[in-house]
């Protein structure tokens, strides 16, 4: 019974704590707490704050709630205080719209600041328009940060040019262990193929 009571306790204290911080213009805690009691309000103001991912979550949170155009700002925002997921996400935003130049401008920085999902992004865009180079630069750097569907592609690009079959195993293997069950099977095709 006790153990019970304390937890709530843990939690209440700790939502004391960054609250308090929080009014002290510490943008991290604003942002914790934000996310912990899913309240934009908090979220805001670490993007006030110039927290670049405070920025991105409150993004995230106004695009499910459908206000695109704050959501937009935001992504604006954190991506201005160069945090790569803001610039990715406001690069899909603008994607969608049609405006292809402005949308690899946003994954090509996003991916520069080492956000595995504008990388992959900026190879997706790069292969549709025709630069193989770019997109096989960028599933790399999707890859190496841990995004499985950078390594799938990656791989691909390799295996379909008759590249070296050691790297295509490896990075489908990688694919898999990030549990992405295109890699598995790739994998399993490239092993049963080469026996």
């Amino acid at each position: 019974m006790l153990i019970i009571l304390f937890f709530p306790f843990i939690s209440f204290s700790k939502n004391i704590s960054l609250i308090g911080s929080c009014k002290k213009n510490n943008a991290l805690a604003c942002k914790e707490y934000g996310l912990m009691a899913r309240n934009s309000k908090y979220l805001k103001k670490s993007c006030d704050l110039n927290l670049g991912s405070g920025c991105t979550e409150w993004g995230l949170g106004l695009f499910k709630e459908k206000d695109t155009n704050q959501g937009e700002f935001a992504f604006q925002r954190g991506c201005k205080l160069n945090d790569g997921d803001s610039c990715c996400y406001l690069g899909a935003f603008i994607h969608k719209k049609g405006n292809i130049d402005s949308a690899k401008l946003l994954y090509s920085k996003s991916c520069h600041l080492n956000s595995g999902k504008g990388c992959y992004n900026l190879g997706i865009l790069s292969e549709t328009t025709g630069d193989e180079g770019e997109a096989l630069d960028s599933y790399l750097k999707a890859c190496d940060n841990d995004i499985a569907q950078g390594c799938v592609n990656y791989a691909f690009l390799i295996e379909k040019n008759k590249g070296d079959l050691g790297l295509v195993i490896k990075l489908y293997k990688k694919a898999c262990d990030l549990k992405s069950q295109l890699g598995c099977k790739n994998l399993a095709q490239v092993n049963n193929f080469n026996k």
